[in-house]
């Protein structure tokens, strides 16, 4: 009895060092995380798409400059590629799967620092994960670093996700209203111009309004919802953190399988609000 006992105390042991845990759920977190990110690199595109369609609907002496919006935006697709790459590389090491990432940090934190809203801790923070996972990258032991990159890298979570929804909810919104604005500007202007003269020019000219206002109305509505799932992902990780040492139970379990079940409706909705 007493060698028995000896030996399962020897194998949990052994289990424990060589991770065998269950990290499923830590594996699905990853994957919805990730998938609540998939269409936001398109949605950063879309700044200066808005600001091109923008001009077009505006005469030249009042073109927006869309290269400096463009210029401006490159460094928020970066961090959004870093927060994709986070959650890849998290869903592998509970994979115990390799991770290939590199990173001049110097040239990001140089890059996100001219970032609209991102304060130094968000720029501090940037850098810190990016840090963390070239270092990672190079190591072995894949899956005994699961709680210890969530540990790490929880609160830099918080903060660099936080500035993207930041971003996104505000700026972005605001592009896109500018744009509505002069859609409704410029169709009001060749109502005036062509009612009398050229009724049925203006007539398809007006099916065209329609249709250009209802993709912008669309993307705005899509705002509230993209932006509270990229805010889940850090609140959910931060869930993942304070049980980062019982990752494998069933409570844990159970959250994210809520997680995954409040997501996939949204999901749907933000794909169709940008596709």
């Amino acid at each position: 009895m007493l060698l028995r006992w000896k030996c399962g105390v020897v194998l949990l042991v052994l289990g424990l060092l060589s991770g065998c845990t269950n990290l499923a759920a830590v594996r699905q977190y990853a994957e919805t995380a990730d998938a609540s990110l998939a269409k936001v690199p398109d949605v950063v595109s879309d700044f200066s798409g808005s600001c091109q369609r923008r001009a077009g609907f505006q005469p030249p002496e009042r073109q927006p400059d869309c290269s400096k919006v463009k210029a401006e935006t490159a460094p928020l697709l970066e961090v959004v590629t870093l927060l994709q790459k986070y959650n890849q590389s998290l869903g592998k090491l509970a994979a115990d799967e390799a991770i290939t990432f590199t990173a001049d940090l110097d040239k990001l934190e140089q890059q996100v620092t001219g970032l609209n809203r991102f304060d130094k801790d968000r720029v501090a923070a940037t850098v810190s994960m990016a840090d963390y996972l070239s270092k990672l990258a190079t190591e072995r032991y894949r899956r005994q670093r699961v709680q210890q990159a969530i540990k790490a890298n929880n609160q830099p979570i918080q903060t660099v996700i936080a500035g993207v929804a930041d971003i996104i909810e505000s700026d972005y919104r605001s592009l896109l209203e500018n744009e509505q604005l002069a859609i409704n500007k410029h169709y009001r202007g060749m109502e005036t111009r062509y009612a009398d003269t050229e009724p049925l020019a203006l007539s398809l000219a007006l099916r065209e309004r329609q249709a250009d206002q209802q993709a912008v109305a669309k993307k705005l509505e899509g705002i509230t919802p993209l932006v509270t799932l990229i805010r889940k992902v850090a609140s959910e990780h931060d869930k993942l953190n304070g049980r980062a040492g019982q990752l494998g139970s069933e409570e844990v379990f159970k959250l994210v399988k809520a997680y995954v079940d409040e997501a996939k409706p949204v999901l749907k909705q933000i794909k169709d609000a940008y596709q």
